[in-house]
């Protein structure tokens, strides 16, 4: 069994962050206090487990909190993000960006500590083992929202974080089987936008990314499907036009070649159409029964310009002047032969270098890609056209850095700029495809699968952990004074501790002196102010010294009231003891700490604090209250696993059986585990469960029903600690 609070703890000093419990579910990174120093938050509920993968997964999330998180996560961007309309957040829009950043965090992580590429690695091997990074099965069920998310949790983390290739071989293997029938090139454009975040710098870079992700989806649902297209209601309109055309049906005032395809794909005639005599060139086109009239310029002379020499009477086309054109002619050039063909125009046959719109029609009337189709990194937006099988390229704004401006999809829609310059127009995406879209952008409000890895992790540590609580002792203060009799065991402790202190000296210091200035009185030698004598202050030459931390916690429950059979009381005899210990530790610099508990927590000093000022004070704490040994234990240790020292030491006096038996047990696996020695007085009768918890984890444990003797086996303990 492993006390997981405990273990937390120290796992995070190692990275030099806090652990703080919460009553909360998920244990998560956020800022703490004005200075907003970031800490780890545990939930409360995660005391112990007996499961050996729990230690394993509390390894593998405080890497990701504190290495990953802690060390490179703007927690503040999100919310700065929304402030500045570049994106309103919603359920699936946090999950792509979790997802992403988590990814980011962990690739850093890695590089920077290399050591947490196991941990990671183990932690994703248990979840999946769990089916929390879903199944092949799993995914055939899913509908396109969930499968989406699904798709980048595991292709994105078995792709771009080492270690975890091998792992979610079998998923990204399904994944990349199911996607292209499901969502096809809306995974695909998600996906290459998705990927951008393997050069990722900063949160903000990976915000920026899910914005450009939300637009390309609401930009492939906007699409039309081939119904949609072919369905409209005619409602005549002031101008004409039926209601549902497309806008191709142009306004007055359009210029020159307007009135485009009706939906069936033939041609209206142009507004031009309509022209009077005197039109200019290009005037007069259609008669009524559908032939061509003559243009004026269809009776031009030699030397027209271009376009020029159009329809004959008979409806056949002149060739025009440029028609016969010599190389060099500008763009459009090159039009139609007289038997009404279109020969090529001298831009199909254009050679590398060539500008936007080159590279037309070949003569069998097959469209060229042009070389924007073959565009290179750089090229602007827009760029990157359409391939040879009509297919549209991801354009070079797909790899826009972090400053794309507004009209990037804030709410998960986008505009229609934004949506041209990401996808372009001339593709066409299957029916199925473009509804899956949409269904996307219907549910992106919608709860979605987890892809927070602490959500994940709270929803096994559910199943593994106890969801037992050690009991939230309430925060007491030192405000009785101290008995006379305690301070009668006090000094007596301090008698009996010859050879400690022999030990301590021999071992902290070379030398030892006074003088008439310094920072620490020498008690001993204070009688000699009265007679003139003022080298009272204390000066040593320090020797390696001793490297032991020691924490000192007594029990202050209603019981400790009763007396000993040579009548001191017991929270007397233990108050005593822990003066007369700390009297000794202090006087060699040893640290150390001392707490009070019932169902009360009181830090009566702790490892930073100056011990002349709580003897100073000469205030301790009352006695009342239940037995709650094994949360105090919790408490004290979350404390000593931080230290340092080579030896760590717990002395612990109590009288009776605690009512968080399972917590106390858990807190002794843990200080075994930890290195960390437990030291159990038993104060008046003998307690059965301490003593077999001291059996079984290899502490010490002894039972006194009187005062003398405490201080002896209190000082033996420090020494083989030392």
């Amino acid at each position: 069994m492993r006390n997981l609070l405990i273990l937390a703890k120290w796992l995070a000093a190692q990275a030099n962050i806090n652990v703080l419990l919460y009553n909360g579910s998920t244990a998560c990174i956020g800022l703490e206090g004005p200075s907003k120093r970031k800490v780890i938050k545990i939930p409360r509920a995660w005391n112990y487990s007996s499961d050996p993968q729990a230690a394993e997964i509390l390894e593998g999330v405080i890497d990701h909190e504190a290495l990953g998180h802690g060390r490179f996560t703007n927690l503040e961007a999100k919310v700065t993000a929304e402030s500045a309309g570049i994106i309103k957040w919603c359920n699936f829009s946090l999950g792509i960006h979790s997802i992403i950043e988590d990814v980011w965090i962990e690739r850093m992580a890695i590089e920077t500590y290399p050591g947490t590429k196991g941990n990671l690695a183990k932690l994703v091997e248990i979840l999946l083992g769990r089916d929390f990074f879903g199944t092949p099965e799993l995914f055939q069920k899913a509908g396109p929202s969930n499968l989406l998310m699904a798709g980048l949790l595991n292709v994105l983390r078995g792709t771009l974080i080492p270690g975890q290739e091998t792992i979610l071989a079998k998923n990204v293997e399904a994944i990349n089987e199911l996607m292209p029938t499901v969502l096809g090139k809306v995974w695909i454009d998600v996906l290459e936008i998705a990927q951008e975040v393997k050069t990722s710098t900063s949160t903000e870079f990976n915000i920026a990314l899910t914005v450009r992700i939300m637009a390309v989806l609401a930009a492939h649902a906007d699409k039309k499907t081939q119904d949609e297209k072919q369905r409209y209601v005619p409602i005549d309109e002031p101008d004409g036009r039926e209601s549902g055309e497309p806008e191709a049906d142009s306004e007055p005032g359009d210029t020159a070649g307007e009135g485009q395809a009706d939906p069936d794909g033939s041609q209206e005639p142009t507004d031009e159409a309509d022209s009077e005599p005197g039109d200019t060139a290009g005037e007069g086109q259609a008669d009524p029964d559908g032939s061509q009239e003559p243009t004026d310029e269809a009776d031009s002379e030699p030397g027209d310009t271009a376009g020029e020499g159009q329809a004959d009477p008979d409806g056949s086309q002149e060739p025009t002047d440029e028609a016969d054109s010599e190389p060099g002619d500008t763009a459009g050039e090159g039009q139609a032969d007289p038997d009404g063909s279109q020969e090529p125009t001298d831009e199909a046959d254009s050679e590398p270098g060539d500008t936007a719109g080159e590279g037309q029609a070949d003569p069998d009337g097959s469209q060229e890609p042009t070389d924007e189709a073959d565009s290179e990194p750089g090229d602007t937006a827009g760029e990157g056209q359409a391939d040879p099988d009509g297919s549209q390229e991801p354009t070079d704004e797909a790899d826009s850095e972090p400053g794309d401006t507004a009209g990037e999809g804030h709410d998960g829609q986008t505009t229609p700029s934004s949506c041209k310059g990401e996808l372009g127009e001339s593709f066409e995406l299957p029916d199925d495809h473009i509804m899956s879209a949409r269904q996307i952008i219907d549910d992106m409000h919608e709860e979605t699968i987890d892809t927070e890895l602490g959500d994940i992790i709270s929803k096994v540590m559910e199943i593994i952990a106890s969801s037992i609580g050690a009991a939230e002792l309430s925060e007491s203060t030192a405000h009785t004074d101290i008995s006379d009799e305690a301070k009668v065991i006090a000094s007596k402790v301090k008698r009996i501790s010859d050879d400690l202190q022999e030990v301590l000296e021999t071992q902290t210091k070379c030398a030892k002196r006074t003088k008439l200035s310094g920072k620490r009185l020498n008690n001993r030698v204070l009688n000699r102010v009265p007679v003139g004598n003022g080298r009272v202050f204390s000066s040593k030459t320090e020797a390696p010294g001793v490297s032991t931390a020691v924490s000192i916690l007594f029990d202050i429950s209603g019981s400790m009231k009763d007396s000993l059979i040579d009548g001191v009381s017991r929270d007397d005899a233990a108050m005593g003891l822990a003066l007369g210990l700390g009297d000794v530790l202090d006087e060699y610099d040893v640290p150390f700490d001392v707490s009070a508990y019932s169902d009360r927590f009181v830090a009566l000093k702790g490892f930073d604090d100056e011990w002349s000022e709580f003897r100073k004070a000469d205030k301790g704490p009352s006695t009342f209250g239940g037995t709650h040994t094994g949360a105090a234990m919790q408490r004290v240790l979350e404390g000593l696993v931080c230290r340092t020292e080579d030896r760590r030491l717990v002395i612990a006096v109590t009288d009776g059986d605690t009512s968080d038996t399972e917590i106390l047990f858990s807190t002794y696996a843990e200080a075994q585990a930890m290195g960390i020695e437990i030291a159990s007085v038993m104060i008046g009768p003998r307690i059965p469960a301490i003593e077999a918890l001291a059996n079984r984890f290899g502490f010490t444990a002894k039972h006194f029903n009187k005062s003398e003797g405490l201080g002896r086996f209190a000082v033996e303990r420090i020494l083989e600690a030392i």
